[in-house]
């Protein structure tokens, strides 16, 4: 009996150890498998932050819009970056210009009153070439609509004719008024800079080449009345004024931000 008790006392000893070694090993392999579930999970969150947060990155298009005002007067754009190096904008823009200048014309003291109106829409590309300078190439086209010069030509002093001395209303005036609507190819360069967090600073140079300007009428009045003869001739003669130099300052506003990345 003692030999029995002694015997079951040692498998007794022997499974409680072998249990036990069990119940530690199932314990740590469950532990490992726990924490390396938590790192898998961990790092797969970081993963899919990170893809998440790319693809908000690569498919985020930042957006502005501005004022701007120039030689083809002032105006309004919406712009659109497409990716790092490329952008467009649609904008629109008018100017309605009044002002009298005097100037000589064959030695005589001459006045002219000028009016002009310009309504355009426009469609622009961007191409930046480094993403470390601020300078752009922009290129596109506008429609201009509206767009009106009228004129009218006096003269300011008393002209001799023989023995008599004219006046400027015995004379007359010239009258003409020239549209220039229609599309127009342009072509310039940008300098951008960023003020604060979503102001942008903008300065433009380029130039428009206008439709072929058409004569609407020229015509005369007093001693002049017959002046509408030369209208034809007037009209080729301003066939070549087709070139509108373009200088614009503007400001704008961004309207969508994204959180910047850091690598870790």
């Amino acid at each position: 009996m003692q030999n029995f008790t002694q015997i079951f006392t040692t498998y007794k000893l022997k499974y409680t150890i072998l249990f036990s070694l069990a119940f530690v090993l199932i314990c740590f392999v469950n532990t490992s498998f726990a924490q390396g579930r938590n790192i898998d999970s961990s790092a797969n969150k970081r993963i899919a932050d990170s893809f998440v947060k790319k693809r908000i990155v690569d498919s985020f298009a930042k957006r502005t819009v501005g004022i701007f005002i120039g030689t083809r007067g002032y105006g309004f754009r919406f712009y659109h970056t497409i990716s790092k190096h490329f952008a467009f904008d649609l904008g629109y823009s008018q100017v309605s210009l009044a002002s009298g200048t005097s100037f000589f014309i064959s030695n005589q003291d001459t006045y002219i009153n000028l009016n002009v109106k310009a309504k355009s829409t426009s469609l622009r590309f961007y191409y930046t070439p480094s993403t470390k300078n601020k300078i752009s190439l922009v290129g596109g086209v506008n429609y201009f609509f509206n767009t009106k010069a009228d004129a009218k030509i006096s003269l300011k002093n008393k002209i001799p004719f023989g023995d008599l001395m004219l006046n400027p209303y015995v004379i007359g005036d010239i009258k003409s008024s020239i549209l220039w609507d229609g599309l127009s190819p342009y072509l310039g360069m940008q300098w951008k800079k960023k003020m604060g967090k979503k102001f942008y600073l903008s300065i433009e140079a380029g130039v428009n080449y206008m439709s072929r300007p058409k004569v609407e009428y020229f015509e005369g009045s007093g001693l002049l009345q017959d002046n509408f003869l030369n209208q034809e001739q007037f009209n080729n003669n301003l066939r070549t004024y087709r070139w509108l130099p373009v200088l614009e300052f503007g400001i704008s506003y961004s309207i969508f931000n994204h959180k910047k990345i850091h690598k870790s």
